[in-house]
């Protein structure tokens, strides 16, 4: 009786299938979202117009009441954006400081400001370095001055 079992003879062919297969490696990979990060404060919900109240048409105008919007080439597409930045103007007319558009406007507006400050913080940071590293520069500097002075005068007493 032998040791070992026969060996099926698909062992010997070609492995088709695993030529196929991904090789599953031990890759690390950051996790990939396609959902924005949540606040930890949320906005206000976007405003909505009833477009039964809403009277459009396509043609050359400016003034009040009036959109442009040539965003793309589409032109329901384009009528979908203006009737969001017609919604936008009008509850900035009812809302004011409330509105979306301007907590929008004010939240962008500290974060700029928060770059800034801390931009300043590095860089200022940055310059106290400099200065205390060439402040010990300049004392190297001077003690090696004051040696060659120190050295002369005796190569002078020498002779």
């Amino acid at each position: 009786m032998p040791l070992f079992p026969p060996l099926p003879l698909s062992i010997f062919r070609p492995p088709l299938l695993a030529l196929q297969l991904p090789l599953r490696l031990p890759i690390r990979s950051r996790s990939l979202s396609s959902t924005p990060c949540l606040l930890k404060k949320q906005m206000p919900p976007r405003p909505k117009l009833d477009p039964a109240d809403i009277d459009g048409s396509y043609l050359k105008g400016t003034g009040p009441g009036v959109v442009k919007c040539q965003e793309t080439r589409s032109r329901s597409q384009n009528q979908k954006i203006a009737m969001e930045i017609l919604a936008g103007k009008v509850e900035l007319l009812e809302k004011g400081d409330q509105s979306r558009a301007a907590i929008v406007r004010e939240t962008m507006k500290r974060r700029k400001a928060s770059k800034a400050r801390k931009s300043r913080r590095k860089y200022r940071k940055l310059e106290e370095e400099k200065k205390v590293k060439e402040g010990g520069e300049e004392e190297e500097e001077e003690d090696m001055e004051e040696e060659v002075v120190i050295e002369e005068k005796e190569e002078v007493v020498e002779k």
